[in-house]
């Protein structure tokens, strides 16, 4: 088990996007904990992705709620750590399109993989995934600072994003094939990373090529954080 706890990367403008969602997705925990058990389930139900009862709207709505402190601190934690270089690189429109592009890939993939399920899927961790999976190709050798626990010993080390985006996913994998029914959507998670990458090799090769035509000066989209 790992937990990342931070990087080493810089950004060169102020993440807006980045601190929006973050501030959006605790405004509406916060306001689910105003609610009673009556009045949350029918939110959740209503506001959740029902893979049996699909609609457009909730892929987004659905993004946005948490079932617990847990959940949202985790899921903002991961965020927190990768979402503020990503948006660095695509900027301000670029992230916020890119960030509900992935949840909503997520969210295909889970409803693909259980389309009679009739809870509600909930949480921002499948498009946090694709953040984490464009990270990985933006910024492939950056640090991160993760806390680890494996056989009785623990401690704090630093790992390249590569790796450590590539052993999540991995353990997404096993834990989705393993675990069997559960309430974690693992489907999500590997669906937004691989949408994540994919986006984010694209656009690397575009950036690239638009950067030999002269179109762009050389280097302009990998400023920092190699």
């Amino acid at each position: 088990m790992f937990l990342p706890i931070g990087d080493d990367n810089l950004n060169e403008r102020t993440p807006w996007v980045h601190y929006a969602i973050i501030a959006a997705n605790v405004a509406v925990f916060l306001y689910t904990m105003t609610l009673d058990g009556w009045a949350e389930k029918r939110f959740f139900t209503r506001r959740g992705l029902v893979p049996a009862h699909f609609t457009v709207l909730t892929m987004f709505t659905s993004m946005y709620i948490h079932g617990g402190f847990a959940h949202v601190f985790g899921n903002m934690l991961f965020l927190w750590i990768v979402g503020d270089n990503v948006e660095d690189r695509l900027g301000h429109l670029g992230y916020l399109a890119f960030y509900h592009m992935a949840g909503v890939a997520a969210c295909l993939a889970q409803v693909a993989w259980m389309p009679h399920a009739s809870l509600p899927l909930v949480g921002a961790s499948g498009a946090i995934s694709g953040v984490m999976g464009a990270y990985a190709v933006f910024f492939p050798r950056t640090k991160i600072k993760i806390w680890y626990f494996f056989w009785f010993t623990f401690g704090v080390t630093y790992i390249s994003a590569i790796w450590a985006v590539g052993l999540w996913f991995l353990e997404q994998v096993l834990l989705g094939a393993m675990a069997g029914p559960t309430g974690v959507a693992y489907e999500a998670h590997i669906g937004g990373t691989v949408f994540g990458v994919g986006a984010a090799l694209v656009i690397r090769a575009w950036s690239l090529k638009e950067s030999r035509r002269g179109r762009f000066p050389p280097g302009w989209f990998f400023r920092s954080g190699r």
